[in-house]
């Protein structure tokens, strides 16, 4: 055999090769396709799978895309833990846009959880009459979304500051949002001031409730503390920091002192903290020009605690008023275990006078 002969044998087989490849690539790309819509100039809908939006507990909008070609066409989506499937949505006709154009499209499902497979599966009328399909798109996996995800919602920022009396109970509380947050196990963990021990668990758990609520009671709160919720999963969920301010037990009396729209004010604080600057404030409105809310607190006397026992420290001021007004007792500390704090408001009707205070 010539070279020339052997060389034109070899060309052929490798032409023979490619158009057998060609051949089989065309008709794994075309398995989906009913037969009719392969003859030749026929047009064919297409389906694209698009992506999970809109996620909310185990549901969420499906989305995809439709080329109808100008063709009759409906779509619906196939979903569920393996490629089997074995939900769908409803069946919806696509509107035909003129000029022709890839039209969006999307159906809310539920039951989907994270790891569940979907798809987009069509159908389409051939000018013939005949209805093709189903016609299914791309398979993908639905990984949960940013808002599948277990988060706790809990107060932060000084508006949402929290406070509480010391020696009461703390009623603490928060929400969990994301798949799974309903009747979920949580523990509370907290660390005291000066808040460099590591966190500890207290006793108990609760169960979020089918919103994904939950309380927590804490007894007899003596310091300022940090607090934190675990949502109890195999990979436990931390909740942001929780600051709780506790301020001291006040308790306030008040009485004539002989003379008119002289006053006694006294009482306790609890736990005792001898020396610590003891201030009678009384509550006036705001100014109208002023931007801050609530009322404006004026000093009308002062004085120290005293040690009472090993528990209480105790104060009385004298003071001179006038006219009728709501006043409070304010109790400075230093910054550490406790806060500054003020007792309840107390209303006090004295004549109208000149005041002065007396000690």
């Amino acid at each position: 055999m010539s070279a020339s002969r052997i060389s034109t044998t070899i060309g052929t087989g490798r032409t023979r090769a490619i158009g057998r490849l060609a051949t089989a690539a065309a008709a794994l790309a075309c398995l989906a396709l009913p037969s009719a819509a392969l003859a030749a100039g026929e047009p064919t809908a297409h389906f694209s799978t698009g992506g999970v939006s809109h996620v909310s507990g185990t549901t969420a909008q499906l989305q995809g895309a439709v080329n109808t070609e100008g063709l009759a066409t409906s779509y619906f989506f196939e979903y569920g833990p393996t490629t089997t499937y074995g939900s769908k949505s409803k069946e919806v006709a696509v509107p035909i846009p003129a000029p022709l154009k890839v039209v969006k499209v999307g159906q809310t499902v539920t039951g989907i959880l994270p790891g569940y497979h979907y798809r987009i599966v069509g159908r389409y009328t051939a000018h013939d009459g005949k209805v093709l399909g189903p016609v299914p798109g791309a398979d993908r996996s639905f990984t949960g979304g940013k808002t599948s995800k277990l988060k706790f919602v809990v107060a932060k920022g000084r508006e949402e500051q929290i406070s509480t009396t010391y020696g009461s109970l703390l009623s603490l509380g928060g929400s969990l949002t994301g798949l799974g947050n309903a009747g979920k196990p949580l523990s509370l963990q907290a660390t005291p001031f000066p808040f460099t021990a590591p966190f500890t668990t207290l006793s108990g758990t609760v169960l979020s409730t089918r919103t994904g609520s939950f309380t927590f009671n804490v007894a007899k709160i003596t310091q300022n503390t940090e607090f934190r919720f675990v949502a109890l999963a195999p990979r436990p969920v931390y909740s942001p920091v929780v600051l709780v301010h506790v301020v001291p037990r006040i308790t306030v009396h008040v009485r004539a002192a002989g003379r008119t729209g002289v006053y006694r004010i006294y009482g306790t604080v609890a736990p005792s903290r001898p020396g610590a600057p003891v201030v009678v404030q009384q509550l006036l409105p705001q100014k109208a020009q002023s931007k801050r809310s609530g009322p404006r607190p004026h000093s009308v006397g002062g004085t120290s605690l005293k040690r009472a026992t090993g528990t209480l420290s105790r104060y009385s001021v004298i003071v001179n008023l006038s006219g009728t007004f709501r006043y409070r007792v304010f109790v400075r500390l230093p910054k550490g275990a406790l806060e500054s704090g003020n007792s309840a408001n107390v209303l006090i009707r004295a004549p109208k006078a000149t005041a002065k205070h007396h000690g």
